[in-house]
């Protein structure tokens, strides 16, 4: 039977037994399980090795969790330089760049937008390969035993941080573009006494706003840590404060500890 007869063995060629031997015969009389593939392949590349939609990234401990959804919003009102970061044909590549976040009704992130230099040639890849991990990182510090009453106690770093992996985006109308660098202008200028407007560019804005290309951020997953010493006990917690005084960390701290 050509295609289905056993080739070599029994210390000839092959492995298997050799054509015509009692353990060839012994082959074809022994029960075996038999597996059958309802579902047959269709593609030689396995999943693992190409482009797969970004995943949330892992979950971290509740303690260290937001004390509210919207928190994170305010971090990125806060700190809105954050990183974009991808691969591309040369490797990882990362971007600094100042982004605005998109709050639904419950003031919960569920986007964000930003623009590259058309110049940056990051942006080519991201054009080809659009998935990236943005990062932000709040107001952090280093906490010094120095600052406790117990001298073994050991240093540590406290920090907050928000990071999205997403799916961008692009647009490069002009109408489009004038209307991001006017949304992020006031974002940054707001509150600021004497308060800067794109308008006091004239022809210039429209010049120079054709240098860029505008982004959206679709988040596909996301992972915040707010590490701000909710596990110290209340008299370590009160002596880190203390040495922090009136910082942006030291506020965010006494924050997050409320109940």
């Amino acid at each position: 039977m050509v295609g289905q007869q056993p080739f070599g063995g029994a210390r000839a060629s092959g492995a298997n037994d050799k054509a015509g031997s009692l353990w060839n015969l012994a082959r074809w009389i022994s029960p075996r399980t038999i597996k059958e593939n309802f579902t047959p392949p269709t593609d030689w590349r396995y999943p693992f090795m190409g482009p797969t939609p970004p995943r949330r990234i892992c979950i971290v401990s509740d303690l260290f969790q937001p004390r509210d959804p919207r928190d994170v919003g305010a971090l990125i009102a806060e700190s809105p330089l954050g990183w974009v970061v991808s691969t591309t044909p040369q490797g990882m590549r990362g971007t600094t760049l100042p982004l605005l976040a998109h709050l639904d009704c419950d003031g919960m992130v569920v986007g964000l937008e930003g623009h590259f230099a058309r110049s940056n040639p990051q942006l080519e890849s991201l054009r080809a390969n659009p998935h990236a991990l943005i990062l932000f990182l709040g107001p952090h510090s280093y906490i010094s035993p120095s600052w406790i009453t117990n001298r073994t106690w050991a240093p540590t770093w406290n920090f907050a941080h928000a990071q999205f992996q997403a799916e961008l985006s692009f647009f490069d109308e002009s109408e489009a573009i004038a209307a991001h660098l006017r949304k992020l202008v006031d974002a940054m200028e707001r509150g600021r006494p004497n308060a800067w407007s794109p308008d006091e560019m004239g022809a210039r804005f429209a010049s120079l706003a054709r240098g860029v290309v505008g982004f959206t951020a679709h988040l596909k997953g996301a992972e915040h840590r707010f590490k701000l010493g909710q596990d110290e006990r209340p008299e370590v917690f009160a002596k880190i404060c203390e040495a922090l005084g009136d910082s942006p960390l030291a506020m965010m701290m006494r924050e997050q500890k409320k109940s």
